[in-house]
């Protein structure tokens, strides 16, 4: 179950999404979706004061694929993913994808990504 502050962060952030719309239909001029993240992530933070950030399409290749957050300010587009605790299996799928070649395998991949980062609790966020 999850706690009530982190689940009422959770819901601001799906009924704003659902009253624009739906995930396409959020304008990238409004930061409301960008604010509610923040507001998850720092939730997320209070309950797991040891969880980790992560991307999984890194376009710096000098930026890690994933970090122990500190609780610092999170920018948009920063971080994909949050997760309770560090996870090699799931760095392991990231870079696995990233190193592989563009194919019609790498879906696959993908939902592995997004089905571990569920499996262990963690959250993704759509930023704007």
């Amino acid at each position: 179950m999850i706690p009530t502050k982190l689940q009422e962060a959770k819901n601001d952030v799906h009924n704003f999404i659902q009253c624009h719309g739906g995930h396409w239909e959020v304008s990238e001029f409004d930061q409301g979706l960008n604010d509610l993240n923040r507001v998850v992530i720092d939730e997320f933070y209070s309950l797991y004061p040891d969880c980790w950030v992560g991307v999984i399409n890194r376009y710096d290749k000098n930026k890690p694929i994933m970090k122990k957050h500190g609780g610092d300010f999170v920018y948009n587009f920063q971080w994909v993913f949050i997760i309770p605790e560090f996870d090699q299996t799931l760095l392991s799928l990231i870079e696995s994808y990233e190193n592989t070649p563009y194919s019609s395998k790498l879906i696959k991949d993908i939902d592995k990504i997004f089905n571990r980062i569920e499996e262990l609790k963690g959250i993704t966020f759509q930023w704007v």
